[in-house]
């Protein structure tokens, strides 16, 4: 029988877990980022990344909607 040994997940394992997408606002380019299934970051400026996730698409469609009049509240999933 062969062992495989799985080294621990470290404390920097949650940086292969970000996925970030541009999105364009009537200010400037903003980067939104999200870590395991919530927002964690909303910066100024482009990254040059687009990943795909349902968090993403959600904050990306929300922010759209709050530049537009039409939304105040936020639902999407946010971890500070």
């Amino acid at each position: 029988m062969r062992m495989v040994r799985v080294a621990p997940a470290g404390p920097r394992a949650h940086l292969r877990q970000m996925k970030y997408r541009d999105i364009q606002s009537p200010f400037g380019d903003l980067c939104v980022t999200e870590t395991v299934g919530a927002v964690t970051a909303l910066e100024w400026g482009a990254r040059g990344q687009e990943h795909s996730s349902p968090v993403l698409d959600q904050a990306e469609a929300e922010l759209a909607a709050y530049f537009s009049g039409e939304q105040v509240d936020f639902n999407v999933p946010m971890r500070v």
